[in-house]
């Protein structure tokens, strides 16, 4: 009777011994498959962002170059272009220097864009809209280019938002300031001091100081 209670004991302790074993590999098969289902979750979120990151990097560009054709556009319509022997030059030709003109701001505006709240994106578009005020007030387009900068990190500074930065800078620019040129009434700007900067000559002058 011993016997048969020992035989009974270690094929009871053997069935345990398979029960935990078949455990064990049905934990580790688990355990494989919860991290081959983590790796591919972080897989997915890779190619996700990947995506993401690609298609910003597309739209990005798309808006860098429509900026350097508007702003090239306004070049050739207002400003009078010389070839290399100092003739005006007009149509095609005017538009291929201007593309060069807007090929150089647009790479100081990058450049701007890590020195300032305001994103290249930004700085561009109010930039374009400065241009047409800037040359008709007898800046050139570094000069436009630097007082669209200066006065973005002034509009920064009162909390102006980065949307409104185009509106602020044409109004002081062309001398058409109303209640909504905030930057302008804060700095104590009228139209009659911008008016006569630009017909002495020292519009820039005035607002870089």
């Amino acid at each position: 009777m011993r016997n048969d209670l020992t035989f009974r004991i270690g094929a009871e302790l053997g069935g345990i011994k398979g029960a935990l074993a078949s455990l064990k590999k049905d934990f580790g098969s688990v355990t494989t498959a919860m991290k081959a289902l983590l790796a591919g979750f972080v897989a997915l979120q890779g190619v996700q962002t990947l995506g993401q990151l690609v298609r910003q990097g597309v739209e990005f560009n798309a808006a860098m170059e429509d900026a350097r054709l508007g702003i090239a556009s306004i070049i050739a319509s207002m400003a009078k272009l010389r070839d290399a022997q100092g003739q005006i030059s007009e149509g095609p030709e005017a538009l291929n220097i201007a593309l060069d003109l807007a090929d150089d701001q647009m790479r100081k505006l990058r450049i701007a864009g890590l020195e300032t709240a305001a994103s290249t994106r930004e700085l561009a578009a109010a930039f374009q809209q400065a241009i047409g005020p800037g040359l008709s007030a007898g800046l050139n387009l570094d000069q436009i280019r630097d007082l669209t900068v200066q006065i973005t990190q002034a509009a920064t500074a009162l909390g102006v938002p980065t949307n409104q930065l185009s509106q602020e800078i044409r109004a002081i620019l062309s001398g058409e300031i109303d209640m909504n040129a905030r930057v302008a009434r804060t700095l104590g700007l009228t139209n009659e001091m911008v008016k006569n900067w630009q017909r002495q000559g020292t519009l820039v002058q005035e607002l870089s100081k």
